[in-house]
């Protein structure tokens, strides 16, 4: 899970886990169920709830290839392509 939030005023508990926004229903305090799962960009991790408008906003970047391994880095992350990063804004 990468990030969460809990709407007080509509109940819904969203997690974003891959590249899906998942909408949940607290439908008592041991029973949930899944209400939605919205597609949004690849990479989008981090989330903001905003409890007034009960928007949800996602940020991502288009990503270009790794840069060489080397010794100190055998992994390395993925670049971000210049100009590229967006505010997804999911709306109820």
């Amino acid at each position: 899970m990468d990030a969460t939030a809990f709407d007080d005023e509509l109940g819904w508990l969203s997690h974003r886990a891959g590249s899906v926004l998942s909408v949940i229903h607290e439908d008592s305090p041991e029973k949930f169920s899944v209400v939605e799962s919205v597609p949004t960009q690849a990479g989008a991790r981090t989330m903001a709830l905003d409890s007034k408008t009960h928007n949800v906003y996602v940020v991502t970047a288009k990503f270009g290839p790794p840069p060489a391994a080397t010794a100190d880095n055998p992994h390395p992350r993925r670049s971000i392509v210049p100009d590229s990063f967006v505010v997804l804004v999911l709306t109820k």
